[in-house]
């Protein structure tokens, strides 16, 4: 529904991430999960159209083998 009109709510910055809540208004209750999954679409699709990039964590992992141990001098 545009009346009342959706709102957001930013909570907070995190690692990877700007938590924000979206709220909207629906006519039936059981359109709300499409509208949820158009509207995380559409919000994908502006993001790749104007090359903004979500981070994600990374880790990285040194594997040394324990029987052929490299040698410290």
């Amino acid at each position: 529904m545009k009346s009342p009109a959706p709102s957001l709510l930013y909570e907070g910055f995190g690692d990877n991430a700007i938590s924000l809540k979206v709220f909207f208004w629906t006519k039936e209750f059981g359109e709300s999960g499409k509208i949820k999954s158009d509207l995380i679409i559409s919000i994908t699709q502006a993001f790749r159209s104007n090359k903004i990039v979500m981070p994600f964590p990374q880790q990285d992992i040194y594997i040394h083998n324990a029987n052929n141990p490299e040698k410290k001098e």
